[in-house]
């Protein structure tokens, strides 16, 4: 575990784009395993205070620090960039207990055509023990399509028994002979987080533009949403195979494979990022700029709108659910140094400099 003192240094070199990749891979190691309920910076007066530094973080363990301000928010450390315009880090924590609105009327249909509307909520999607049981619904056992909207999420247990969390703007299909074939094959378009049940000698499949992924009985990640430049898989429990057109992989627990037009790069991390959205949390390791922004937007159901070049910057962060747009507007809009405006669901985003 990294000291006080040894975090400040990297961060001095971060900041003035010296340090090493060891070094910021160090100071991200950091970050990921942190306590992140120790220190809380009450309000938020304007944008500079996104500036407050992480030295807060390191030095002011239960330290509190009061704005005059109508927003009532909390930040837990400010952001550094890394390199030149390359990499930015955030962390944002609110106080905001007002929940994320979330589109209900999630559509389950089948090949006959029959429709199941499920209402959702934040309560139900958080609670880790309620799933919709498609065999208990009518006409459950014709259902092979379930499809999430903008601001919409669901969690459904599959009719073999596999749990399934889809985030927003998902779709997963599920094969003809799902029920009763040599192999359960599912079909995905977007994100989502796999239970998956085993039955001797039925093997699973999760089948994406690009790739296969073929397990026993594990738990897993995948978001694969369209025009994505990766499909990015991550295994928190047991063992898969993922094949592209190119290249066969075999994951381990706590690996990450990013399949980049088939070829495969996988990294072991201790602790798993980017599954957070579970708990309606976004959370980001070294994304590119445009894929957050298209995340939020599907989350907060906007269109998002580049009005000019997009720049080369990776993000890594996280922002917890019952954050308003205004304030991740002005978090964002000082984090990539760009304009946001927002009308009638469209938010259109300018970088400056560019």
């Amino acid at each position: 575990m990294l000291k006080d003192e040894e975090i400040k240094k990297i961060l001095a070199k971060i900041n003035a784009g010296n340090a090493t990749e060891d070094e910021k891979s160090l100071f991200l190691k950091w970050y990921h395993t942190w306590d992140d309920t120790q220190t809380k910076v009450d309000g938020l007066g304007d944008v500079e205070t996104l500036h407050q530094s992480i030295w807060d973080k390191i030095e002011g363990k239960r330290k509190v620090r009061r704005w005059d301000s109508r927003r009532f928010i909390r930040i837990a450390a400010a952001f550094a960039i890394v390199g030149a315009s390359s990499f930015a880090f955030f962390y944002y924590s609110g106080t905001n207990e007002k929940p994320l609105e979330l589109s209900n009327a999630v559509k389950l249909g089948g090949n006959a055509f029959d429709h199941v509307t499920i209402n959702t909520s934040v309560a139900d999607f958080l609670d880790t023990s309620k799933y919709v049981n498609l065999k208990e619904l009518n006409n459950g056992d014709k259902i092979g399509d379930i499809s999430t909207g903008e601001a919409q999420f669901i969690k459904i247990q599959l009719p073999d028994g596999s749990k399934v969390s889809l985030n927003a703007g998902t779709k997963i299909h599920l094969a003809d002979d799902f029920r009763t074939g040599q192999n359960r094959v599912v079909y995905l378009e977007g994100e989502a987080f796999f239970d998956v049940s085993k039955i001797a000698g039925r093997g699973f499949i999760v089948a994406s533009k690009g790739q296969r992924v073929e397990v026993l009985g594990t738990k897993f990640n995948i978001k694969a949403y369209p025009n994505q430049k990766q499909i990015v898989t991550s295994l928190i429990e047991g063992s898969i195979r993922l094949q592209s057109d190119d290249e066969l992989q075999v994951l381990k627990p706590n690996d990450i494979a990013y399949n980049t037009a088939g070829n495969i790069a996988v990294r072991s991390e201790e602790v798993i990022p980017n599954v957070g959205w579970r708990q309606l949390n976004f959370e980001f390791d070294n994304e590119q700029v445009e894929e957050v922004l298209q995340q939020l937007g599907r989350w907060y159901g906007l269109k998002i709108v580049f009005k000019n070049r997009i720049p080369d910057l990776m993000i890594s962060g996280k922002i917890p659910r019952g954050t308003e747009l205004k304030d991740l507007q002005l978090i964002l809009g000082n984090l990539t140094q760009a304009q946001y405006q927002l009308k009638d669901n469209v938010m259109q985003v300018k970088f400056n400099n560019n």
